[in-house]
């Protein structure tokens, strides 16, 4: 029982991360969008 729980949290956390580096990709995307507007 004890394993199956840590196999559920690591899961979890895989998604978890995985929704956090779409997340930080996207943001870095649109950062990079708003400079090349101010440069242009």
């Amino acid at each position: 029982m004890y394993i199956y729980s840590i196999s559920i949290i690591s899961i979890f956390n895989m998604e978890f991360d995985r929704k956090n580096a779409i997340i930080g990709f996207l943001k870095e995307r649109k950062d990079q969008k708003f400079t090349s507007y101010g440069i242009a």
